[in-house]
Parts: structure tokens; C-alpha cells; sequence
């Protein structure tokens, strides 16, 4: 049976995103911090040259941060569709975790019980096993205790963070766009 470590670890140490939403990711944030810095900055190119036709500098600024909000939502509209199965798995499994987390101080007091009744008291309790497994116990719930907290950390970066930045730029965008 593979130990505390091996089960418990092995899910914080997995990505929360898959590859492909991890490139959505990518991409919204890329896209967002440029929509933002545009929008900001208030950038008028002088030309934009697409396939050969080119677009004078009066209508520039305004087709530009249009192309750019339209590539804004986009890319905000894919990652959400993309990250949607990875945050259900990342809620099933930090509510799992806190469910083992609630039950851990019941395991605590129930070591304890045993180490109180003593040596000798009955033939099922080894006190050095319930020792150990007491301190192991302890140490779990510190574990679940501080990974719970930065599980909920990385679920902001990796699926708030991005949205929160194309929501950004969209607004300034639009804002600058009327």
C-alpha cells in the first residue's frame, strides 16, 4: 500500500491544467496583458498591413484595438471552455481532500484514547503502532492543513488569473474603442 506521501502528494504535485488548457492559458494571459497595455497606453499604430492592404492612420487606432478586444474574447472564451473539465476535477479533488481533512482530528483522538488506556489493557492495542500512528496523524493534518491553502493559491493562478486579465482587457478595449 503506497504511503501518506505517495497518495496524498501525488495529486498537489500533478498540474491542475491539462496541456491543451495550459496553452489557452498561455494565450489569454499573453493576450489580455496586451489588450490591457494597449488600452493603457492608448496605442495608435501609424499603419497595419494585412495581406497586402494596408489601412490608413485615421481608422487605425480604432480597427486595432477592435481586432485585438475581438482576439481578447477569443482567447478568454477558449481558455474557459478548455480549463471547465480541469477545475471539476480540481473541485472533486480539494473537496475529497477536505472531507480526509475534517475526519483526520476524529483519528487524532481516537489514538489518543488508545494510548490513555494503557499498556496491557487489551490485546488488540500495540502502543508503539498507536504511536506512530498518532504522530503520523499529526503530521497529516498539518500537511492538509498548509497544501489545502496553497491548493486554493494555485487554483486562483491557474483559473481565475487568466480570466480576470482578458476581463480586463476587455473593458479597457471597449472603452477606448467608443
Amino acid at each position: 500500500m503506497p504511503s501518506f506521501d505517495d497518495r496524498f502528494l501525488a495529486r498537489f504535485k500533478k498540474d491542475l491544467l491539462s496541456d491543451h488548457a495550459r496553452s489557452q492559458h498561455r494565450n489569454a494571459l499573453f493576450v489580455g496583458a496586451v489588450g490591457i497595455v494597449a488600452a493603457w497606453l492608448k496605442l495608435k499604430p501609424v499603419a497595419i498591413s494585412v495581406v497586402g492592404l494596408t489601412i490608413d492612420q485615421e481608422g487605425s487606432p480604432r480597427i486595432f484595438r477592435g481586432v485585438l478586444l475581438a482576439a481578447v474574447v477569443y482567447f478568454a472564451l477558449a481558455f474557459a471552455f478548455a480549463a471547465y473539465a480541469d477545475m471539476l476535477n480540481w473541485w472533486e479533488n480539494h473537496q475529497e481532500a477536505r472531507a480526509v481533512e475534517a475526519h483526520l482530528p476524529a483519528n487524532i483522538k481516537m489514538y489518543e484514547d488508545l494510548l490513555a488506556q494503557g499498556p496491557g489493557t487489551s490485546p488488540d492495542v500495540d502502543s508503539g503502532h498507536a504511536q506512530q500512528q498518532l504522530k503520523d496523524t499529526e503530521t497529516r493534518v498539518k500537511r492538509y492543513r498548509t497544501l489545502l491553502a496553497v491548493d486554493w493559491v494555485r487554483a486562483f493562478l491557474d483559473f481565475v488569473l487568466p480570466l480576470c486579465v482578458c476581463a480586463g482587457a476587455i473593458v479597457f478595449l471597449a472603452w477606448r474603442i467608443w
